[in-house]
């Protein structure tokens, strides 16, 4: 399973968020540091999906050709 992940850059930094995982945003001044919350902030995502026993939103990437 995999997840679109969007960087963009802003006149003070960096904006992240995850394609399919609803309310998961973050921003950092580096690039280095948004990827990392990001990368942090998916995984706390998933594992209280996991944890609630709420479905894990399915994201598909990628061309089916």
């Amino acid at each position: 399973m995999g997840y679109g992940i969007m960087f963009e850059k802003t006149k003070t930094g960096w904006n992240a968020y995850a394609v399919g995982l609803p309310g998961l945003g973050v921003a950092a001044a580096k690039l280095e540091e948004t990827s990392r919350l990001l990368q942090e902030g998916i995984e706390l995502h998933l594992r209280d999906l996991i944890r609630s026993e709420r479905k894990t939103p399915l994201t598909i990437t990628g061309s089916g050709t």
